[in-house]
């Protein structure tokens, strides 16, 4: 029964604190979540192959890599005020449709 409780108040926890990070920290540091377990692991007195190091460090510099990927600054202001017109004009369309 502990346990059970336990288990259920960390995965309650967790899903609350993630609502105060921003979406792209959260999937790095998802990603990030074999690196401290298998050192853990290692730690007590585990062992892995090679290939499985290998595959979470790929893991790791891959999602990085695209995480840090995004252009910082705007290229064209204008395709986006385009793009962002053409959304409102379809919300208009879709609000001013009869339901059925």
């Amino acid at each position: 029964a502990v346990l059970g409780l336990t288990s259920m108040g960390s995965t309650f926890f967790s899903v609350r604190s993630l609502r105060y990070v921003i979406y792209p920290i959260q999937v790095l540091a998802k990603s990030c979540k074999p690196v401290p377990v298998m050192l853990m692991g290692a730690m007590m007195g585990k062992s892995y192959p090679l290939k499985k190091y290998i595959n979470v460090v790929m893991i790791v510099l891959g999602v990085a890599l695209f995480m840090g990927g995004g252009s910082s600054h705007k290229t064209s202001s204008d395709d986006d005020g385009e793009a962002d017109a053409e959304v409102v004009e379809e919300e208009e369309d879709v609000s001013s449709s009869p339901s059925q």
